[in-house]
């Protein structure tokens, strides 16, 4: 007891909530894209990829929801899905390509859109699908390309789903 009255600025230390860490004799609050689940620590951690900390003091992460992603660590957000592009499920660490025969026009998609028929998207991650032109046609949807019409055939129109029978003057 004589011990801390002959030295009055000794402190046993204070303790240092989740949320913080402790640089000695102070408590810092983690930055938003970092946690600390446990007391006392010397560190935050920073938020996994797929993840994302927009607060201080924060205990844990937050997955990124679907539409969006986040391929780096220590995060305070998550980045939209492009058009072209979706995710279908939370935490995704990247945004998928939409495949050929689909598209997407919208930004935070969670699925892409079949061409319909008459129409193709000949790309990965279009955001839009084309018209088969005079000349060819498509009967069915989810298309990377346009038939050519058979011989005694024709298409004169965009977006064709058929031929029809006979000759184009």
């Amino acid at each position: 007891v004589i011990l801390l009255f002959l030295l009055p600025n000794f402190s046993f230390g204070s303790v240092c909530s989740p949320g913080t860490f402790t640089d000695g004799d102070d408590c810092t609050p983690c930055d938003p894209g970092f946690f600390q689940p446990y007391e006392n620590s010397i560190e935050c951690f920073s938020c996994p990829e797929g993840f994302y900390q927009s607060l201080q003091n924060s205990l844990d992460c937050i997955l990124c929801p679907s539409g969006y992603s986040q391929i780096d660590t220590g995060k305070s957000n998550c980045e939209e899905c492009n058009e072209g592009y979706f995710s279908t499920s939370e935490g995704n660490i990247e945004c998928s390509e939409c495949p050929k025969g689909y598209y997407q026009e919208n930004k935070l998609a969670d699925s892409c859109i079949s061409c319909p028929a008459g129409f193709y998207s000949m790309f990965e991650a279009e955001d839009y699908c084309m018209e088969c032109e005079p000349g060819k046609f498509q009967q069915n949807p989810s298309q990377e390309s346009c038939q050519t019409c058979s011989q005694g055939k024709f298409a004169d129109l965009n977006k064709m789903t058929v031929c029809k029978v006979g000759y184009v003057n």
